[in-house]
């Protein structure tokens, strides 16, 4: 599509800038995800380019601009948008000290979103933990006496920030799967609430062996 061309020239144009730190400026903002209005899947990893200089030529003025569209996904355009972002902070995340401060905040609502929660979970994995993490994440479990399955991902986040109130749902998905266990125990124990020590007894019970 025309976009998809005249993205593809955009990243031609800048791709010999890109040695430059100086130029990061100017390739993020020939690939701004903000202004495209495309879904095609192809041009997500172009404008992640985008974002990931963003965020290396000027952290805060990144987050300041590229973050909103982090909070607007009802369209597919603006899942496609907020999908570069997810990408390029992953693409960011991998150079020694970059600077993402305040991405998880941002991300941590879309966990509970219904096509972007598993990019989002594992961008925010990338990133240090953050508490801001538990509330979009219980609110979009619900009761964990009733849940069947408990996403990796899920159980990993939370373990890295558990709190007295993450407690049921890890010792829940302590109890549902030996695959959950250990990174379940891990947050039980950060955690540090007496009321897990029932169901790690239980779960001792149940798995002699263990």
């Amino acid at each position: 599509n025309p976009e998809a061309r005249a993205a593809l020239k955009r990243t031609l144009a800048v791709s010999a800038l890109a040695s430059k730190p100086a130029n990061l400026e100017r390739i993020a903002s020939a690939l701004d995800p903000s202004v495209s209005k495309s879904t095609e899947k192809t041009l997500i990893p172009i404008y992640a380019f985008g974002v990931a200089c963003a965020i290396e030529a000027n952290a805060r003025g990144a987050l300041e601009r590229l973050a909103p569209l982090l909070a607007k996904t009802k369209s597919a355009i603006d899942q496609a948008r907020a999908g570069a972002v997810l990408q390029g902070i992953r693409s960011a995340a991998a150079k020694p000290k970059a600077n993402l401060a305040g991405w998880s905040a941002a991300i941590a609502p879309l966990v509970a979103h219904d096509d972007l929660d598993i990019v989002a979970a594992k961008t925010l994995l990338l990133l240090p933990p953050d508490p801001a993490v538990i509330e979009p994440l219980l609110k979009s479990f619900g009761d964990p006496a009733k849940m069947r399955t408990f996403p990796d991902h899920a159980v990993k986040l939370l373990a890295r920030v558990a709190n007295t109130r993450t407690v049921p749902f890890l010792a829940a998905a302590m109890m549902s799967h030996w695959m959950r266990v250990e990174d379940s125990l891990e947050g039980l124990e950060r955690a540090a609430d007496p009321s897990a020590i029932p169901r790690i007894e239980e779960w001792i019970a149940k798995n002699p062996k263990e």
